[in-house]
């Protein structure tokens, strides 16, 4: 009954895709640099290019791992 139940809870389980979140994120953020008007863009210009730097590299490194295994 226990190897039963771990079965159907495997087969059930949700997943967060990670990978594609992270390539979303810095698509959204880069252009989101672009797009928005030049007073709110000089405001916070630097934040988003961190945060395109932060979700490329996570997204680069999940991708590098996946191939090497």
């Amino acid at each position: 009954m226990d190897e039963e139940l771990l079965a159907w809870k495997r087969q059930r389980t949700f997943t967060i895709p990670w990978k594609q979140i992270c390539l979303i994120a810095t698509l959204c953020f880069g252009l989101a640099s672009f797009v928005l008007p030049a007073g709110i863009n000089s405001a916070v210009n630097w934040v988003l290019y961190a945060l395109t730097a932060i979700s490329f590299y996570v997204w680069y490194t999940q991708r590098r791992a996946r191939l090497k295994a």
